[in-house]
């Protein structure tokens, strides 16, 4: 009997082990949700500190040759007249592209098909994360300059790497098809659409998994950017 209690005992003891490992296993939503909201938090945040920092205003030809000998597309005398924003797109559809995001800066182009399509493309300025220069563009291979192609942070794509997906509130001039986006001039001041139009009401970007939800809000005028309850109270 009592070589059979024992038994009893550890047969107890080690279910009671592979059910603390099963719990501590199961991947935690709440933690995982507020890790993916920091971490576009601080994209958007990497967004605007490009634009302050690595913005542009081309005054002469002879400036713009280091891109245009790079991408021969690019139409240098729109780049004199235009100012350039780099700005966060954020990809609502598409097959493999659903609820990710990209960063770049959108370069005026003679060639129709990379003209101002709404998304990352050759030809336009794509920013890359520091570790190890990937890509941030939740496109990588279609279309895109070859130093992105196979070279993407697989991250951008929330829904395919966390299973979150995004949603976004904001004022009529900035709502587009499938799509939204943030841009910053020089200044750090945000605008919107597909032609940039200034913010003049709260930018809110909403993460979502399962029955959990992480808001992120970028505010007109200053581009002040707030996460979690702060942005909730707006």
């Amino acid at each position: 009997m009592k070589q059979s209690a024992f038994s009893i005992f550890e047969l107890l003891l080690v279910c009671s082990l592979i059910g603390i490992l099963i719990f501590f296993a199961k991947p935690n939503n709440t933690n995982q949700i507020y890790k993916v909201s920091n971490y576009l938090y601080q994209n958007i945040l990497y967004t605007k500190n490009l634009a302050l920092t690595q913005d542009t205003l081309y005054t002469n030809l002879n400036q713009t040759k280091w891109i245009t000998n790079a991408f021969p597309s690019v139409y240098p005398q729109i780049l004199l007249s235009n100012q350039t924003f780099w700005q966060i797109q954020f990809h609502l559809s598409g097959t493999y592209t659903q609820n990710s995001f990209s960063i770049y800066l959108d370069t005026p182009r003679q060639a129709q098909t990379t003209h101002y399509d709404n998304r990352p493309m050759a030809g336009d300025i794509i920013a890359t994360q520091g570790v190890n220069l990937q890509c941030l563009s939740g496109y990588n291979n279609s279309n895109i300059s070859d130093f992105c192609k196979n070279n993407a942070d697989t991250y951008t794509r929330l829904l395919e790497s966390f299973g979150i997906k995004l949603q976004i509130s904001t004022q009529n001039t900035c709502k587009e098809k499938q799509t939204g986006r943030i841009y910053f001039d020089n200044t750090g001041k945000p605008y919107c659409g597909t032609t940039p139009v200034s913010l003049t009401q709260p930018f809110i970007i909403t993460l979502t998994k399962d029955n959990l939800q992480s808001s992120i809000c970028i505010l007109p005028v200053t581009g002040a950017i707030l996460q979690g309850k702060i942005c909730k109270k707006i």
